[in-house]
């Protein structure tokens, strides 16, 4: 049956499409046809495609800002999960009633009524927010109402610091729901610990253990100290109560306030809030603050599981639910069981379901959607928004969507060579646009007040626990990144591992094919993984995922028309999905830094690194060339240090950086007394070459308060600039010289643009091409770039070393011995003479060894047990239109060609290239086995009209034993007379 996939490509590059699947927002991947004809291969011909809709042009990044709006006037939201909101403010109206809590300090109350949601909500342990910032709140009835807090204070057993993240053990059970509020640390062993910092629970299970960002050197374990919750002071001034969209009367509290809010003003089926606030010119110094509340969502999701309905956060049932809201609401008005296959949305179910293990021990559900959207919003950005929570595709299949969140499917259809029924398709490789070897992007940081937090970087690195990077080495050591937006994602560890998602279905999906097979294939559709068993590519079951599938109508020997199934297939590997939370997972980096209080506290600059010589990369990190030219023509070197801006708004807003550095084993510091923080490196001057150098780096605050010495070193000063100038080794890439013989009797040498192999800055020649030169002579190419800046040079071909051999900043390109003149004569025409077509029968005369025309036969068996019958196809291609020329002399003709085969036991393989002069045809070469590529010669007499001469090459490939395959193919790769 027909089925297509909608899946969240993250880091891949955007594709346009050109055809929407009715009332869905889906486009289709890559489809070109009409409408008409689209919908006709769906239905009647089972075809099964990759979708993208949602095109990420359409995509808006939820920022995590929720406050309220005070305009009644706005679009209906959904939420799911738990998740920051602000609301629309529907009421809103002062008196002078009775205070709140029967307090006569001020009879004047505010009252507002916000709606929330447009459907029912769990509320929950729900939280008010004034400012960013949680209020505490006590239960009074159906209401809540706000206290002035007895702020809880712990003794800290232990207390540690490594690469900057402050790990600190309470006692008394720990503090409960401290994670993502602000503790103030006092009396710590040491001081640097010691202000106000947003913490976070790193084990969801265990509140003893707290994690706080604060730099500074590594402190081993030590106790002492104790930390303080600092609880905003509201008094009773604030009262709040819920209705949850399942109410049938309105808030008795509103009523009784002697307000306009009538008891008819119900808002059924809406989550709506009412917030009382009692007027104190302590409380709310300067005017109405912002609020938004943190909650439980929509509380009437289906789980096919149980049969019952409530409030989940499981990633699958929320994407379901979202489909089946009616199109009027933001959905797709779909039904489960009828639309969502039930037996397929349990198993993306329990996936979600399971736990996964974390770094500080504990467990989290492996799949979570935590989110909202409004109605203005367009539907397929929030099914993709939402998919994205769970790296998940929804796919189409005989008229129901399937959901199916990441993780390894097991093949579902091995396919041989005996499947095939024509040409592979390969792509080997994804464009450099197209791949990444590392991942980043946001999430929505819980510890952040719920605003976007960034997502640790994730590559194969050594910070991931990886010896090495393979990918990094793949792509010639160019970090290479790719943003990846995780809005319904809330927690760090989580977005981590869906960033991995993200980086190794890139990797591991690199090569792509295009396989036409039997109609025995046709039950592989998108989304499964099938594997491929082809001794040519050395595949032995290799598995790989369908991207499409569609059934293809071709026309057979004697005229007959067939159909046959074309998949479309990418590599893939179950470590796509692989997760070591030891170390693998990093701590979050999208904490607040710390509110230093009195600013007694300096955060330093971090990841200082120092470097000298020409431009590199290293370790990802792009350093520039440190070698500068004076006036007097001399070549003088540096120190190049560079750091990241500190984190801290005193250092920012007034601070200021410092800069120092020492020979070995000096005494002294020299340095920069103030360097500006919005600078992130300088150039240390007047250094000497082959000496080694300390450097240090510290920040000082707007009250002159400094941050510890981030020392690095000892950094070499590079003396290998003139060694590499002055060596006699080719700085450019083999092939950027080439050189041509004319019929003039000079010869010209090619420069092709390239980088340096020593170090970054490219280069550009002008000219390109050296002209007027010997024939048959050395020539050393070299230029001139005293910086070692790049950009346009000026190549000299000279045949005196000593031209540029110890000469700073002279560059030796390249050594090149220019041909003599030859003339060189080619075939313009092909015939195609076998019942099997010859593949780019062109490349035999395109002056490009690296193409081939490939002339193929092939055998295969029809039937069925007991009259199986063997097929072959045999191929034969003749190439001529030689000039019609006669040469004085003696001439050889060429043809680089070679010779490859195989198939089921029996099998037999033969090819020949033969010559034809004239009436007289010759034996080249015949091939009865696999050959590697060579050049086969023959000599032409001379005074042949080469307009006589063609060239004939033929492939057989024999039957073997039935049922089964084979086949053969000549490979013509250049032919020529010279």
């Amino acid at each position: 049956m027909a089925k297509a996939v909608t899946e969240v490509a993250i880091g891949a590059a955007a594709i346009g499409a050109s055809f929407i699947i009715p009332g869905s927002g889906i486009a289709l991947l890559g489809m070109t046809l009409s409408h008409a004809a689209v919908t006709s291969a769906l239905v009647s011909m089972g075809a099964s495609q990759i979708m993208a809709g949602l095109a990420d042009a359409l995509r808006t990044n939820k920022s995590g800002i929720a406050v309220a709006v005070t305009t009644p006037i706005g679009p209906w939201a959904y939420g799911y999960g738990r998740q920051k909101v602000g609301g629309v403010e529907i009421f809103r109206e002062s008196n002078n009633n009775t205070g709140v809590s029967g307090s006569t300090s001020n009879n004047k109350q505010l009252h507002r009524v916000y709606a929330l949601f447009c459907h029912p909500s769990k509320i929950g342990s729900f939280q008010l927010r004034i400012d960013g910032k949680q209020v505490l709140l006590t239960p009074s009835g159906s209401d809540w109402v706000s206290f002035s807090p007895t702020q809880a204070v712990r003794n800290i057993t232990s207390i540690s610091r490594t690469a900057g993240v402050v790990t600190m053990h309470l006692d008394g059970g720990g503090i409960i729901g401290a994670d993502g509020t602000t503790l103030q640390i006092r009396s710590a062993p040491d001081n640097t610990l010691n202000g106000t910092f947003l913490v976070t629970q790193p084990n969801p299970a265990d509140a003893t253990v707290l994690t706080y960002i604060c730099g500074g050197p590594d402190i081993a374990s030590t106790s002492g100290g104790s930390a303080r919750t600092t609880f905003s002071d509201y008094k009773d001034k604030i009262r709040v109560s819920f209705l949850d969209g399942n109410h049938t009367s309105t808030f008795p509290t509103l009523l009784a306030a002697g307000t306009s809010w009538k008891a008819s003003d119900l808002c059924l089926g809406h989550t709506l809030v009412y917030v009382q606030m009692g007027y104190d010119d302590g409380v709310f110094p300067s005017s109405i603050p912002n609020v938004s509340f943190v909650l439980d969502a929509k509380n009437d999701i289906l789980d096919p599981r149980t049969g019952l309905r409530g409030w989940t956060d499981n990633a699958a049932l929320c994407i379901a639910d979202m489909m089946c809201l009616p199109k009027k609401r933001g959905g797709f008005g779909m039904t489960i069981g009828t639309d969502i296959p039930t037996a397929q949305l349990i198993a993306a179910a329990n996936l979600c379901d399971e736990t996964v293990a974390l770094a500080a021990g504990g467990t989290i559900r492996r799949y979570r959607c935590n989110t909202f959207f409004q109605l203005s919003d367009a539907r397929g950005t929030v099914l993709k928004d939402m998919l994205s929570s769970c790296a998940g595709r929804v796919s189409y299949q005989g008229g129901q969507y399937s959901i199916f969140p990441a993780g390894w499917v097991t093949p579902t259809l091995d396919l041989t060579d005996a499947d095939l029924a024509g040409p592979i398709r390969f792509r080997p490789r994804l464009s450099i646009s197209d791949t990444a070897n590392a991942i980043k992007g946001t999430y929505v940081s819980p510890e952040n007040a719920y605003q976007l937090a960034d997502v640790p970087a994730y590559a194969m690195d050594a910070k991931h626990g990886f010896v090495s990077d393979p990918y990094l080495a793949e792509d010639g050591g160019e970090r290479i990144y790719k943003d990846a937006h995780f809005p319904c994602t809330d927690d760090s560890a989580t977005a981590q591992r869906l960033a991995k998602i993200a980086l190794m279905r890139l990797r591991n999906g690199q090569g792509r094919m295009t396989l036409t097979c039997k109609m025995s294939s046709y039950r592989a559709v998108a989304c499964d993984v099938i594997t491929l068993t082809h001794p040519r590519y050395t595949y032995l079951r290799k598995p790989f995922e369908v991207l499409a599938s569609r059934v293809v109508f071709k026309q057979m020997k004697g005229g007959a028309v067939r159909p046959h199934v074309e998949l479309d297939v990418t590599e893939t590997d179950s470590s796509s999905f692989d997760w070591n939370a030891s170390t693998e997972q990093l701590t979050p980096q999208g904490y607040q830094q710390p509110q230093n209080v009195g600013v007694r506290l300096c955060a330093p600059p971090e990841d200082v690194t120092a470097y000298s010589g020409p431009g590199a990369v290293i370790d990802g990190i792009t350093y520039p060339s440190t070698f500068t030219t004076g006036a007097d023509g001399r070549v003088q070197n540096s120190i190049y240090v560079r750091w990241l801006q500190p984190n801290d708004a005193n250092v920012v807003s007034g601070g200021h950086l410092e800069v120092q550095w020492q020979p070995l084993a000096a005494v002294t510091w020299s340095g920069l007394a103030k360097v500006d923080p919005s600078n992130d490196h300088i150039f240390i001057p007047n250094v000497t070459d082959g000496a080694q150098y300390n450097i240090q780096v510290r920040a000082v605050n707007c009250a002159g308060v400094p941050s510890d010495w981030i020392a690095v070193g000892p950094i070499t000063v590079s003396n290998g600039y003139s060694a590499s100038a002055t060596s006699g080794s080719p700085v450019a890439p083999p092939g950027t010289l080439s050189a041509q013989g004319l019929a003039d009797g000079t010869a010209n040498i090619t420069v092709l643009p390239f980088t340096p192999t020593i170090g970054t800055p490219a280069c550009t020649p002008s000219p390109t091409i050296l002209t007027g030169l010997n024939q048959s002579q050395l020539y050393h190419v070299y230029y001139v770039d005293a910086t070692f800046s790049g950009g346009t040079i000026t190549p000299i071909a000279t045949q005196n070393p000593a031209d540029y051999l110890n000469k700073v900043g002279y560059f030796l390109i390249g050594d090149i011995v220019t041909p003599s003149y030859t003339p060189r004569y080619q075939p313009s025409t092909f015939s195609d003479l076998g019942n099997s077509t010859t593949s780019n029968p062109v490349a035999a005369y395109d002056n490009d060894v690296t193409s081939e025309a490939i002339v193929s036969s092939n055998w295969w068996t029809t039937g069925s047990p007991g009259s199986f019958v063997g097929h072959v196809s045999s191929g034969q291609c003749q190439w001529a239109g030689f000039p019609s020329v006669s040469p004085a002399g003696a001439t050889t003709l060429h043809v680089i060609a070679s010779f490859d085969g195989g198939g089921s036991s029996g099998t037999t393989i033969s090819g020949s290239i033969d010559v034809k002069i004239g009436g007289t045809v010759t034996n080249l070469v015949s091939f009865s086995a696999v050959t590697a590529e060579a050049d086969y010669t023959m000599t032409i007499p001379a005074g042949t009209d080469l307009s006589t001469i063609s060239v004939s090459g033929s492939a057989t490939a024999g039957a073997g034993t039935l049922p089964g395959s084979g086949g053969c193919a000549l490979k013509g790769f250049e032919i020529y007379i010279q």
